[in-house]
């Protein structure tokens, strides 16, 4: 069962019926919901960033809705030796949004770094 629901800012998620807009599936849902209820049950290596030895890439969609432009500059903020890269008009999927420059600009930073 794939419940619809749309994401707004405020992290509400309401229940609607076109098929063209992104699915979450209630199992998404549920999850964001015990992540609000409990935000210190996380997973967070944010301290261990500036520890990265090797240089990074950190590549995302300034439409994402899950890994929003700002967390993937904090991200890369905290990296020493990364470089930084976000898609204008992409989301989470970035990789197949923009795959005519994802595999080229990947290829390149990688035989340079």
């Amino acid at each position: 069962d794939i419940g619809m629901y749309e994401y707004d800012n405020n992290f509400i998620f309401l229940p609607w019926n076109k098929a063209e807009k992104f699915l979450f599936t209630k199992q998404v849902a549920h999850g964001i919901e015990i992540f609000l209820q409990n935000p210190k049950k996380t997973h967070d290596v944010y301290a261990d960033l500036p520890h990265i030895k090797s240089p990074c890439l950190v590549i995302g969609g300034k439409d994402d809705i899950f890994t929003p432009a700002w967390m993937s500059e904090e991200t890369a903020e905290a990296i020493p030796n990364s470089d930084l890269h976000l898609y204008d008009g992409a989301g989470h999927a970035f990789h197949w949004e923009k795959l005519d420059d994802f595999n080229p600009r990947v290829r390149d930073w990688l035989k340079a770094n």
